[in-house]
């Protein structure tokens, strides 16, 4: 029971760090409606320069998070599974006999 407790906390601290440039992309939005940006296009109200800043912190922190968040929510047993499983066949397939060539 412990395990599974350890377990799930864990699940669920790396899917709030993954939320987080989801969460600053809110206040991004929020911030651009409050100061009277257009939906959609550029914006040139006075303050709109943080939004850029905004837009970088947000693919900066998605870059690096969201591997990370990735790998420890189970990709990194996915990649080394695959890998495995990869390396096995690999072998399997050398390991036999040869194949004739030229026969028809």
């Amino acid at each position: 029971m412990k395990k599974w407790s350890i377990i799930l906390v864990k699940a669920f601290w790396w899917l709030m760090v993954a939320r987080l440039p989801l969460s600053i992309n809110q206040l991004s939005a929020n911030y651009a409606k409050q100061i009277g940006c257009p939906p959609s296009g550029d914006c040139y109200v006075p303050g709109s320069e943080l939004l850029f800043s905004f837009d970088v912190l947000i693919m900066g922190s998605a870059t690096l998070l969201w591997p990370v968040c990735f790998w420890f929510l189970g990709g990194g047993w996915l990649i080394h599974r695959a890998l495995r499983v990869t390396q096995t066949s690999l072998t399997l397939r050398s390991s036999g006999t040869p194949q004739k060539r030229g026969a028809p």
